[in-house]
């Protein structure tokens, strides 16, 4: 018996058929679906049923036995590699609504297959071809997408229109569409679509409109209102907003109901006029209700203007405050236009105007002439216009109240004003003039007490015998006790006037307390105190800020607890508070055994010319300024400072300040620093008119081995620059004929000279420091001079 082939021989010899084969072969045929089987790499036409042909538009005789490409060549394109794919890798594939190109009635026609790919395999599993069985849907393809083009239409149309419109499918709510107006009304942003309503709106969820969605989406019965109101959320707040509203349920084609139509109108600002238009009438009923109590009760004139006619109907207080018999019946518009002063009548008119087109209630304050007497009075006049039902303008009524007095009160208010800000001016300029007098006299009295201070240094470096160097010491000791004085003074002045500058320069904070340390230590070891030392290691080796102030500060607190301890010890602590990326906190704190200061009086400690008591003042000295000038100096660098004592047991005063980090690399020199006395051959400038201080100044740069010339004012010095060299010049600032600064300023323009120059004054100002940086001085030293600080400040400018 022969053995059964499922070869393409068979599929196509019905000889080798058996009956089930043929039988299968003619429901193949016959199928109402695309059926191919290609043969071979090539895809040979193996069989075609009558679907495929009528869809090729070919007979059967042309396309079996030959290659697919080669009878419908515009396949190639779309079909070819899923083919080859299949064939090679035997992994089926399907193709859904997959456009083909075809010639039917011998017109070319673009036609939609859902088709499916099967590899033939034979009885060794091998693959010999491809069987495809396909659809067309091509009527329903271009169906769907007749709908889609006229639901793109609808929606065009739907998005274009000015009335906001969205629509919700399913119970969810969800939102398929949403035009401009409508998405603009929700304010929540475009990305709205495939989101549920509540989603979008969730404060809605306790409002009606949830119920009213769901009971139209159930019903299938619309819903329409005019101006409901709704909360919404817009630009981050809630707003009271009112809409003409439609909800229109959607339905599908076969009429049932998948979602809802929302259409909208924004009413907002209609509804919320006329609101105001209601609440404007019921202000009228209650103006005319208290203008008739008015009436019976005070002097307010009413009156009532038919527009048409021009007809003026005044009330009899009306009449009489205007300067007219109350019982006049004649009165008319001209007679009440004719009183208003004629400078103000354009401003009345004006404001009765702008009512009339605003529709509100105006008010303005005019002069009359009164008929009766020719007086001058102030009227304030208020009124309204009033429309009929087309908006036509035909009463206008108000009132009238004399405000002369008043008008008389506001006069004198101004003129107590204008006398109470020359008076503030006055004590402002006051004030000024003091604080430069007090600048002006501490100014004065450093210039004699730096030739004081100074001579008496250089002669205690003499040869003295005990009388004569205690006599000294105590020049020395009442000077510097006055410097100290002064010093608290100028500091003040300074702190007042705003002057108070703060430098931001890199120093070593441990090296700045050593320093300070070391001045007190010959005070302490005389009063036979401890002093303990505290300082916290973690604290930045190098800050940025004002070391001098710094400096001044603990040397006060300090001062002040040496002088009002008698035993015990002072402890200064130093402590890291906080430590930042680029900042660090330090805390100082200054503990003292002394005499304590009364718990009623810690209050008022910082406040100017201040003592504990009384008797501080008598047994301890002080001008009571320098606790005043600490928490000035702390609180102008953002820092704070409190006190904390027991009378008896001691005090403690703290404070914090704030400074930037800094890696920077600086050099201190040794405070024990001795002059070196061997530098030779430096030529020396020295500006100044004041012969003390010349002579003065002589002893330091003999001290100094320094070559020196002396010039008595800024032009002199001029024309020795004209005829010498000088390493350096010494510039006093206040001198006769050419001060300092426009000396400065013609060296450094005119004569464009560069050697350094240094700034001799009595007081340093915010405005001078800027002053001489600004006309090219290199630095500055006050006096009275610190020779060790010149000498240092020379080397350093010279670069020696």
């Amino acid at each position: 018996m022969a053995k059964k082939t499922t070869s393409k021989t068979a599929l196509t010899d019905p000889m080798l058929m058996d009956i089930g084969e043929a039988k299968f072969l003619n429901l193949i045929l016959q199928a109402p679906v695309l059926i191919n089987t290609f043969i071979g790499p090539s895809f040979i036409v193996e069989t075609i049923n009558k679907t495929a042909l009528e869809i090729w538009g070919k007979s059967y005789e042309q396309v079996i036995n030959k290659p697919l490409f080669q009878i419908l060549p515009e396949l190639k394109d779309k079909v070819k590699t899923i083919l080859t794919d299949v064939y090679t890798t035997g992994n089926p594939f399907i193709a859904n609504e997959v456009a083909i190109q075809l010639k039917r009635a011998g017109k070319p026609d673009t036609a939609y297959f859902n088709t499916a790919y099967q590899p033939l395999r034979d009885l060794d599993n091998k693959i010999y071809g491809v069987i495809t069985i396909g659809t067309e849907v091509t009527e329903t393809v271009n169906a769907r997408k007749q709908i889609e083009a006229s639901e793109k239409l609808f929606s065009n149309i739907l998005s274009q229109s000015l009335m906001a419109i969205a629509i919700l499918k399913g119970p969810e709510m969800i939102v398929t569409f949403a035009n401009e107006p409508i998405i603009a009304i929700w304010g929540k942003g475009t990305n709205v679509i495939g989101k549920s309503l509540m989603e979008v709106l969730p404060e809605i969820k306790d409002q009606v409109f949830p119920k009213l969605l769901k009971e139209v989406y159930s019903t299938g019965v619309h819903f329409a209102t005019n101006e409901i109101k709704c909360i919404i959320n817009r630009n981050g707040k809630a707003e009271e907003c009112y809409f003409n509203l439609i909800y229109q349920p959607f339905r599908d084609i076969d009429e049932s109901i998948s979602g809802i139509t929302i259409l909208a109108n924004e009413v907002t600002e209609y509804v919320l006029a006329k609101k105001q238009i209601e609440e404007s009438e019921k202000k009228q009923k209650k103006l005319a209700s208290h203008l008739k109590l008015a009436t019976d009760s005070a002097k307010v004139g009413i009156w009532s203007l038919d527009i048409v006619s021009s007809k003026l109907e005044w009330s009899g207080m009306h009449k009489i405050m205007w300067g007219y018999d109350e019982y006049d019946q004649d009165l008319t518009y001209e007679d009440w236009h004719k009183a208003i002063v004629p400078e103000d009548a354009a401003l009345a008119f004006q404001k009765i105007e702008e009512s009339k087109v605003t529709q509100s209630i105006y008010e303005v304050d005019y002069r009359i002439n009164r008929a009766n007497d020719g007086a001058i009075i102030w009227i304030k006049s208020t009124g309204q216009y009033h429309y009929d039902e087309f908006g036509v303008a035909h009463t206008l009524t108000g009132i009238s109240i004399d405000i002369s007095k008043q008008k008389r009160i506001d006069e004198e208010l101004k003129e107590a004003k204008s006398k109470a800000e020359s008076a503030k001016e006055i004590a402002e300029n006051a004030t000024m003039a003091k604080q430069q007098f007090l600048a002006n006299m501490s100014h004065e009295i450093r210039t004699p007490m730096n030739a004081i201070l100074g001579f008496t240094k250089v002669l205690l470096k003499a040869d003295l015998d005990t009388k004569q160097k205690e006599y000294l010491d105590a020049i020395k000791a009442s000077s510097d006790g006055l410097l100290v004085l002064i010093n608290d003074i100028l500091d003040l002045a300074k702190v007042d006037a705003g002057k108070m500058i703060f430098e931001q320069v890199p120093f070593k904070m441990d090296f700045s307390i050593s320093t300070m340390h070391k001045v007190f230590d010959l005070k302490i070891k005389e009063k036979n105190l401890e002093l303990v030392k505290e300082y916290d290691n973690k604290i930045p080796v190098i800050l940025i800020g004002d070391s001098a102030r710094l400096h001044q500060i603990l040397l006060n607190l300090l001062s002040n607890a040496i002088k009002f301890t008698s035993n015990g010890k002072i402890t200064v602590a130093v402590r890291l508070l906080n430590e930042e990326k680029e900042n660090a906190t330090i805390e100082f704190a200054i503990t003292d055994t002394g005499i304590g200061i009364p718990e009623d009086k810690l209050e008022s400690i910082f406040e100017n010319f201040q003592q504990a008591t009384s008797s501080t003042s008598s047994s301890f000295g002080g001008t009571g300024l320098g606790l005043a000038i600490t928490k000035q100096l702390v609180e102008k660098q953002g820092g704070t400072i409190v006190v904390k004592s027991k009378v008896n047991k001691g005090s403690t005063f703290s404070f914090n300040l704030t400074f930037k980090k800094s890696n920077t690399k600086i050099e201190i020199a040794k405070s024990e620093e001795v002059l070196n006395n061997e530098i030779n051959d430096i030529r020396v400038l020295l500006v100044e008119d004041v012969k003390l201080n010349q002579l003065l100044m002589k002893l330091i740069l003999d001290d100094f081995n320094f070559k020196y010339d002396i010039a008595d004012n800024g032009k002199i010095a001029i024309d020795k620059l004209q005829t010498e060299t000088y390493n350096i010049i010494l510039m006093d600032l206040q001198m006769p004929e050419m001060n300092g600064f426009e000396a400065t300023e013609h060296i450094r323009n005119k004569m464009n000279l560069q050697m350094p120059i240094i700034a001799l004054t009595a007081d340093v100002t915010t405005v001078d420091l800027e002053k001489c940086k600004a006309v090219g001085m290199n630095d500055y030293i006050s006096k009275p001079v610190d020779e060790r600080l010149l000498y240092s400040k020379i080397i350093e400018l010279l670069k020696l």
